[in-house]
Parts: structure tokens; C-alpha cells; sequence
């Protein structure tokens, strides 16, 4: 059997971008400001919530080592100058006890996570929001803020919307369309803490199952996730990609995986 990929690239030379970090106190002031803020941003420019809670190591900046910490981050691809302006409101939130949004060549984009580059033992588990109304953010801020018990590293939203929504000129597989938020909970911890780690992840995720969508973004879900892989998809994509199963791989030979099953 012979695949192929396709793609388009675009000429992204620069961008502005980075993270504000604020302490995670100021959690209900960041998360309220930042979901009103976002609904007046252009399309060129995206941007997540993070709560951290960050272990003393030291390969972490000294200002986010074993803090409870929360930040913004951001990625624009028009002029600095405004970028610099759009985030003004989000800057003027609170003192930061770190700020790294600057003018970057694209190959420094991945700075603007600055996650690890070394292996680490974690779970992770994500889920789709259909909305976020103010209910759902004080709800958020109860599971994993200042008041929180939570052990968890990392709970981020990644708001969605402008190109991602269109439907492409040759469908695909992308069920997210029209969702304008993704949940994501991570936990780090050896192998023999695993159960611990899947509960407090499931305390996150069940916490804001009021607000949740039925699709799912595929790269967030656990490997042993038991999902329903029409509800994922939705009927039509779902319908689409069974016909595509029937007609490429009808044996199924490739399961190991949230499974589309030409049988269906």
C-alpha cells in the first residue's frame, strides 16, 4: 500500500510571541480578562491559559521553579508593533513574574511553550469545550486554582476559532470545527504513581463535563481511552471515513489506534 501527504506552506518569517506569567493568586483576574479579550483578536493572532504547578528543578527559570503559577501565551504573525499593542490590556492585569513575548525568527517557536526536550513520565488527557461561560471559568478556578488541592502540572486551554473552523476544500478528519476551546490536563510522575496521575487528570476533566462536547480533538486522548469513536467524528465525518476504511483497508488492518472499523 502506497500513502501520501499533501500540504501547503505559507511564509511565516517572523512572529510575536511568548508568555506572560502572573502568580497563580491572580489566577480569576487572568482567566476572566483573557476570555474577554479574546473575542475582539484577529486571526493572526493565537493564544492559551495555563495553570502551572511547576517542580523546583533547575532547568527551569528561576522565577517558575516550584511555584503555582499561571500564564498566557501567545502567537501573532503580524507587525511586533501590533502584537505589542493587542496584549497591552493582558499586561496591564497584574505585575508578571515573567514576561518572554518578543519578536522571534519562526524557528524560535517553540520557545513560546518551552516545554521540556527530555523524556518525562506523564499522563495526559484532553477534552473539547462547547462553551465557556462565566460558570464554567469559577468552576475551572475551583478544580486547579489558588483554593485547589490539585497536584496537577499542567491544565491549559488553547482557544480555538478563525482558520481552523473553515472547512477545508477537500474534507478531512478534523472533528473540532466550530469548538472554540480545548482542555488539556497533564501530570508527571514515575510509572508506579500512574493511578494517581489518571485521577487527578479525571478530577479536572470530570469537573467541567457541564461544558463539554461529545467531539474530541484525537491527539489529546489517552491510548486506553474507550471512546466512541462516531461521537468523536460526528456522523458525517464519521460516515465519510468508514467509507474510506472499506475502500483502503478492509481487513482493518490498522486498529491499534481509536478505531474507525470498516464493519460498521
Amino acid at each position: 500500500m502506497v500513502t501520501a501527504l499533501e500540504f501547503d506552506l505559507f511564509p511565516v518569517p517572523r512572529v510575536y510571541g511568548g508568555g506572560l506569567y502572573f502568580p497563580g493568586d491572580r489566577m480569576a483576574d487572568v482567566l476572566h480578562a483573557w476570555t474577554a479579550w479574546l473575542p475582539d483578536t484577529p486571526e493572526t493572532m493565537v493564544s492559551s491559559f495555563a495553570a502551572l504547578r511547576l517542580p523546583p528543578l533547575p532547568e527551569l527559570p528561576e522565577p517558575l521553579r516550584g511555584v503555582f503559577a499561571v500564564t498566557v501565551r501567545f502567537a501573532f504573525s503580524g507587525p511586533a508593533e501590533d502584537g505589542e499593542r493587542l496584549i497591552a490590556p493582558l499586561r496591564a492585569i497584574a505585575p508578571a513574574i515573567m514576561d518572554t513575548v518578543r519578536d522571534m525568527p519562526y524557528s524560535e517557536v517553540a520557545s513560546i511553550h518551552d516545554e521540556p526536550t527530555e523524556p518525562l513520565p506523564y499522563y495526559e488527557r484532553g477534552i473539547m469545550l462547547r462553551e465557556f461561560p462565566e460558570q464554567a471559568q469559577d468552576k475551572l478556578i475551583e478544580l486547579v486554582g489558588p483554593g485547589s488541592d490539585t497536584t496537577m502540572w499542567i491544565a491549559e486551554l488553547r482557544a480555538l476559532g478563525g482558520a481552523w473552523d473553515r472547512e477545508p476544500a477537500v474534507p478531512n478528519a478534523v472533528a473540532t470545527r466550530g469548538l472554540p476551546y480545548s482542555l488539556l490536563g497533564v501530570e508527571v510522575g514515575p510509572l508506579s504513581q500512574q493511578h494517581q496521575l489518571k485521577q487527578s487528570v479525571a478530577a479536572l476533566l470530570d469537573g467541567m463535563a457541564p461544558w463539554q462536547s461529545d467531539r474530541r480533538l484525537v491527539n489529546n486522548l489517552a491510548p486506553e481511552e474507550a471512546v466512541d469513536a462516531a461521537a468523536i467524528y460526528g456522523p458525517e465525518r464519521y460516515a465519510r471515513l468508514v467509507a474510506v476504511k472499506k475502500a483502503y483497508d478492509p481487513a482493518n488492518m490498522f486498529r491499534i489506534n481509536h478505531n474507525v472499523s470498516p464493519t460498521t
